[in-house]
Parts: structure tokens; C-alpha cells; sequence
């Protein structure tokens, strides 16, 4: 009799586990099915064309290296329907050789728009698991409703959109920051080393996280994530320079030349926009404040606990892009999870009267979309509003994120991991 209610209790597990696959695969269809309706009427996943192409053209078109000006051609004639003219932009790598691999599976479809909607779906789902690894990690647990609009807020906050119409690779270097973090949470050094180190197939992203990692580490006597880390970009770089001895000269010029064609990217060319005279000056005074933050926090969070020093990591993603280091919109996807602790403290502090802080994350979705309009189509005299909203939100959030550290519960000491 035991035996079968053990038989019986496994069959249920078993169809329970099929009806949760079934019905993963049929939302994952649909959203393939939507994100590729939207990309069959809308151009544009540049970011994705400028990395899938010469993937496809490597693997299938006899071409051997993504970097040179043959390949630059063919993403121009894709792209803008010709070779690049006036200040059109250049068909450009831009990337490590070593992030190749991660194009490879989608290379092998051929069609545009349908590669680049299984590509968004794949962004949209690292989105809601930024949401739920971040919770999981802490151990929140919030009302299902704000889960609800916190995952809907991951997708359709206008900083986070970007990244996905883009087709850009951040959501992945920003899971793979996570998962970096949650190694080290565990104590799995090994495995924390060598995520820090495939967070680099975008560098200019992580540059200051790296840097943090390894002075944390060395504080806490972690050599393994240091070694990990080290061992892993040997193997990276070292097999990108057996494949393609030139890349890593390619690549930077690639890099140098980015500044100069991609869009506003940094405070001092976001305020040229409109106020030439003075974005020098404001520009230097904004990147010495950065400074100034991180620093003082980095020392505090020197020899500190894992707690602290994720509060610093989420402090060092909102103000990274108005640090003077080059940045992108896409960038600020590596912000969500400071959001969801952010919310999650909120909602914990509103116990009496939750209701206006779960539908929050709604207002924040309006609110971004609304900044999106006015910096695109709004001017000040001659000067457009161009970007302003990437520097809005650092300077914004900043205070809100020493709000957490001090007043929410998540970061006492008591509330174990």
C-alpha cells in the first residue's frame, strides 16, 4: 500500500512537470510569435545585426575575419541599404573576438527577423529572471500582484525596452553579474571567477564591477574568484589570438572609433547637446562627484560582508554611466536589481497600506517613457534634450539607494542570506 502511494505521489510530481513545460513552451511560442510580428514591421536590432552578421558570414560566407573592412561593407549594406556615406554608422564589431560563440546558435538562421525575435525573446526572459533571482537571493518573498507588475516593470521601463529593440547583449552580461554574485553569496569561488570573467564580452559595461570584484576579493582573501577570473580570460583571449591573431588590435581601434559615430555616450557629449559652454565644466564636476561616491563607499565597503558589498555593486551600475567611462542606455539594465530591492523595501515598509506601492513600478514605466519623449523631441533654443534622461536617472536613484542601505531591512545584518 506504501509502494503505491509512493507510485501515485510520483506520477503526480511527473505530470506536474510536464504540464509546467508544456505550458513554458507554449508562452515561450507566443512570445517568439509576437517579438517576431513586431520584427517583421519594425526595423532596427542594429545591435544584434552588427554581431549576427559577421557571425553568418564566418561560419557560411567563407569570410575569416569580423573586423575587417569586407565585413564592415556587408553590415553597412544590410544596415542602411548601402556602404556607409556621410555620417552614417560605420559596420563596426566593436566586441572581444571572444563573444562570437554566444551569436553562433542564431547564425544558423538565416532570416533576419526571425533570428532577432528569438533573440528579444531570450532578452525578455533574462529580464524576469533578473526579478527572481534577485528575490531569491535575498529570500523576498512580495504580494503576487507587485511580482506581477515588478516583472512587467523589467521588460517595459524604457531603459530597460532599449536594450531588447536593440538586440543588445547587456541582459546577458548583466545575468552574468548576477549569477557572479550569487556564486560568491555561496562561496563558489571557482565558478564566480570564471562568470566575472564571460562578463567581459562587454567590457566597457563591467570595467568598474571587475575592478571592484578583485579589491573585495583580495580583502576577504578570496584568491579563487581572482584566479578563476584570470585563468578563464587567459583561456579567452589567449584562444581568440589562436583563431584570429589580429583581433585584439582590430578591436580596439574599433573601440576608439565608437565614441566618435555612436550617440551621446557620456555626460560631457550628452550636455554639448545644449549647453556647450559649460558641459566641460558640469561634466568634470558630475564625474569628480561620482568619484568622490564610489570611492568612499568602495573603502567602506572594503572587508565588509557579501550584503554591503552587493549594496555597492548596485551603487556602482547607476552611477557607472555618469563616471566619464563610455556607456549606453542598454547599459543601465545592470541597474533592475538594485529596482527590485528598491521596491521590494518599499512594499515591506508600506505593510499598512501597500496598494500605492504596487502598482509603483507601473508609475515608474510612465514616468521613464514620458523622459524618453521629452529628451528626444524637446528642445531648449537651438539645443536638443538629447539623452538628458541618462543622466537623470543616476542622479535621481543614488539617493534612493543609500535609502535602502540605511532604512529597509534588506541590508541588516540579521536578515541572513
Amino acid at each position: 500500500m506504501k509502494i503505491l502511494r509512493t507510485h501515485q505521489k510520483s506520477s503526480k510530481i511527473i505530470i506536474r512537470v510536464l504540464l509546467l513545460i508544456f505550458l513554458l513552451t507554449i508562452i515561450l511560442a507566443l512570445m517568439i510569435y509576437a517579438n517576431y510580428q513586431y520584427t517583421s514591421n519594425n526595423p532596427g536590432g542594429t545591435d544584434f545585426l552588427y554581431r549576427w552578421l559577421p557571425t553568418r558570414l564566418i561560419l557560411f560566407e567563407g569570410y575569416q575575419n569580423p573586423y575587417s573592412p569586407e565585413v564592415e561593407v556587408q553590415v553597412e549594406i544590410v544596415h542602411h541599404g548601402h556602404p556607409r556615406q556621410g555620417k552614417e554608422t560605420p559596420g563596426i564589431f566593436a566586441y572581444p573576438f571572444y563573444i562570437i560563440p554566444l551569436y553562433v546558435p542564431f547564425s544558423f538562421i538565416s532570416d533576419f527577423p526571425t533570428a532577432r525575435a528569438i533573440w528579444m525573446s531570450m532578452l525578455e526572459l533574462i529580464h524576469l529572471a533578473l526579478v527572481i533571482l534577485t528575490l531569491q537571493l535575498f529570500k523576498i518573498k512580495l504580494n503576487r500582484i507587485t511580482l506581477i507588475l515588478l516583472l512587467l516593470f523589467s521588460i517595459f521601463f524604457s531603459f530597460y525596452t532599449q536594450p531588447i529593440i536593440d538586440g543588445n547583449p547587456s541582459p546577458i552580461v548583466a545575468l552574468l553579474v548576477l549569477l557572479c554574485l550569487i556564486s560568491i553569496s555561496r562561496e563558489k569561488d571557482w565558478l564566480a571567477g570564471m562568470l566575472l570573467a564571460f562578463s567581459t564580452i562587454k567590457p566597457q559595461m563591467v570595467l568598474l564591477f571587475f575592478i571592484l570584484v578583485w579589491v573585495w576579493a583580495f580583502s576577504q582573501r578570496r584568491w579563487k574568484i581572482i584566479l578563476g577570473s584570470s585563468f578563464t580570460l587567459l583561456i579567452l583571449i589567449g584562444g581568440s589570438f589562436a583563431i584570429q591573431p589580429s583581433w585584439f588590435y582590430e578591436f580596439l581601434k574599433d573601440v576608439l572609433l565608437y565614441p566618435k559615430v555612436a550617440s551621446p555616450h557620456s555626460t560631457i557629449t550628452i550636455l554639448n547637446q545644449w549647453m556647450p559652454d559649460m558641459a566641460k565644466w558640469v561634466s568634470l564636476f558630475i564625474t569628480a562627484c561620482v568619484i568622490f561616491i564610489l570611492g568612499k563607499e568602495w573603502i567602506k565597503g572594503y572587508k565588509k560582508e557579501f550584503k554591503p558589498f552587493f549594496w555597492v555593486v548596485c551603487l556602482t551600475f547607476m552611477l557607472s554611466p555618469i563616471s566619464g567611462v563610455s556607456s549606453a542606455h542598454s547599459n543601465f539594465i545592470a541597474t533592475l536589481p538594485g529596482f527590485v530591492l528598491i521596491i521590494a523595501a518599499l512594499e515591506m515598509k508600506a505593510v499598512r497600506n501597500p496598494f500605492l506601492i504596487r502598482f509603483f513600478p507601473l508609475f515608474l514605466i510612465a514616468l521613464s517613457w514620458i523622459l524618453f519623449y521629452f529628451a528626444r523631441f524637446k528642445y531648449r533654443g537651438d539645443y536638443l534634450f538629447f539623452y538628458i534622461d541618462f543622466i537623470i536617472l543616476p542622479i535621481v536613484m543614488t539617493p534612493v539607494l543609500f535609502w535602502l542601505r540605511y532604512r529597509s531591512n534588506i541590508f541588516q545584518e540579521n536578515n541572513a542570506i
